[in-house]
């Protein structure tokens, strides 16, 4: 039996981890809670053999209010501590509501904010709530730091707009105001410990009576990225809160999704969910105000 040499960096300061993404840039595959290493390795995933392991890392671990108004959340803040921070329960419910409900105890004790959106995958659950909400991602590399809006971070399943020299610094999101409200829903075929079937995240604006005057919606699972639903949101930005409008608005954005078939569901399963997600979140949302 053959065995793979594997060489493990553990910086404990940010100016280390710069140093060693300069040293070995795409050699590197950067592991911040480790709870998707173990799933590429046994599916051939990785390529690297050398790491860095950012768990000593905590200059980025932390969620704050910055001058700039935007609440700003260090990359390797653990999933558990974003639950139960008073700065993201107030102003970003969405995001909260959608991390209380996806994985284990375990895993949200282990994996990063940061990590989850680095692995790319469309069925991250952190990533339609940072969508509604406006988010960006800040990225540090050896040739400086940029910012790049959430919704033009991702490129296809797996795969962002990250250098080999980089990696995430945080994640910015835009509070949610008093007239604002939203809603996440995922459909997992085993509760929160599996990967969505579908989720969808939803972010709406009221005047003092029964009008949207901004919406966001996006759906997760469904296509090789996230994506807005675009056509739902222009549609409920005209129409009264009926019923049947709403479940004709839903079977919109379940139009604008180009799902896939795999072992969890059909194409023509994920459309169905996507429609009755949305319309139970607007529903309840709706009628709860």
């Amino acid at each position: 039996m053959s065995y793979t040499k594997i060489e493990v960096h553990t910086p404990s300061t940010y100016d280390e981890a710069m140093r060693l993404l300069s040293e070995k840039g795409a050699d590197i595959r950067i592991v911040a809670g480790g709870t998707e290493i173990m799933v590429a390795f046994r599916n051939g995933l990785i390529e690297q053999n050398v790491f860095m392991d950012m768990s000593k890392l905590h200059e980025l671990s932390y969620i704050r209010l910055g001058d700039d108004g935007l609440i700003h959340i260090g990359a390797l803040t653990k999933l558990s501590n974003c639950l139960s921070d008073p700065i993201l329960a107030e102003y970003a419910p969405i995001l909260t509501y959608a991390i209380k409900n996806m994985a284990s105890v375990q895993v949200r004790n282990l994996g990063t904010i940061g990590g989850n959106v680095a692995n790319g995958s469309p069925a991250g659950d952190t990533i339609p709530p940072l969508y509604v909400q406006t988010s960006n991602v800040l990225l540090s590399g050896v040739h400086g730091e940029r910012t790049v809006n959430i919704e033009d971070f991702f490129l296809g399943p797996k795969l962002t707009v990250m250098k080999p020299n980089e990696l995430i610094k945080e994640i910015q999101v835009k509070p949610m105001q008093p007239d604002e409200t939203g809603f996440f829903k995922r459909l997992s075929l085993r509760k929160a410990h599996a990967c969505s079937v579908a989720s969808v995240a939803g972010w709406l604006k009221k005047d003092g009576g029964n009008t949207i005057t901004d919406v966001r919606i996006a759906l997760g699972a469904v296509s090789p990225t996230v994506i807005r639903a675009k056509g739902a949101e222009l549609s409920l930005k005209s129409a009264p809160f009926t019923k049947e409008i709403l479940w004709s608005i839903s079977e919109e954005a379940a139009s604008e999704c180009i799902p896939i078939a795999d072992v969890r569901a059909t194409v023509e399963y994920r459309r169905s969910v996507v429609a009755a997600l949305l319309y139970r979140g607007l529903l309840e949302t709706l009628e709860s105000d």
